[in-house]
């Protein structure tokens, strides 16, 4: 063992890393402090690690959070490569853009410096937030991924629509976008395409706000991003007028879990 090793098993739910030259041993706590990177504290017969990383949700780490209805699109704010929000996290970052209650507040998205560091991922969670409860979720396989690779339809591993590993090939299964001369759609679970008033879909965010089905869909008065999902276990038509089926999200969220990379020591 060595300060080294003992920094590197600081992740996820760690914040501070003690590592005791004396006793040979290393153990982590949850506190964290708000410093970038890590932290050394040398004192007699150990050493004091801290760390800060992303915003954490239980065992998951958070790297992206994104909010309905600001006006500002969200598969471009994915792509931003080098715009992050975090290490070190501003002081003048809305807190309530890390949270998922009911505050109306946010007026932005969040991007972690992870999207740019994806390395050592082995699961990806992409979740859908009302009112503050998640009501809809995608946990993939993160293993051998890539920052848009993740979401396919192959590396599902357990999802709150339950009937949807059981699916046939999905036409339309894509993080990034769905463009068309007036529409634009991101994390696309959709299709086929069959005209406004037939299309059926799991989920997907309408980036424009002249989307070229927005009215047969009833969404044509609410403000960009809009976060639609299905209420049901599988697909829905959605169309809404009448449709107890689809709902609309308050926040859309991607969570990843790291490997252990000192698994073979």
């Amino acid at each position: 063992m060595t300060s080294l090793k003992c920094a590197s098993r600081c992740y996820t739910m760690c914040g501070i890393a003690v590592y005791s030259r004396v006793n040979n041993t290393c153990v982590t706590f949850r506190n964290r402090i708000h410093q970038s990177g890590f932290t050394v504290s040398r004192k007699a017969g150990c050493v004091v690690i801290y760390k800060n990383d992303a915003a954490f949700m239980q065992d998951w780490t958070l790297v992206f959070r994104a909010q309905a209805g600001i006006g500002h699109p969200v598969v471009d704010y994915w792509s931003s490569k080098g715009k992050q929000d975090d290490n070190p996290l501003s002081e003048t970052f809305p807190a309530s853009c890390l949270r998922f209650d009911k505050s109306s507040s946010c007026d932005r998205h969040f991007r972690s410096y992870i999207l740019d560091n994806w390395k050592n991922i082995v699961q990806v969670r992409y979740s859908l937030y009302r009112e503050g409860k998640e009501v809809s979720y995608i946990v993939f396989n993160g293993t051998g991924s890539n920052g848009t690779s993740w979401f396919q339809q192959s590396r599902i591993l357990s999802t709150s629509w339950t009937k949807l590993k059981n699916e046939g090939p999905i036409e339309h299964f894509t993080l990034l976008v769905f463009e068309n001369d007036v529409s634009k759609r991101s994390f696309y679970i959709f299709g086929p395409h069959n005209g406004c008033g037939t299309d059926y879909a799991l989920t997907f965010i309408i980036e424009r706000d002249k989307d070229a089905c927005a009215e047969i869909w009833q969404v044509q008065s609410v403000p960009v991003p809009v976060f639609i999902y299905s209420l049901k276990d599988s697909y829905v038509t959605v169309k809404r007028k009448g449709n107890e089926y689809i709902g609309l999200a308050d926040a859309a969220a991607v969570f990843v879990k790291f490997g252990d990379i000192f698994a073979d020591v």
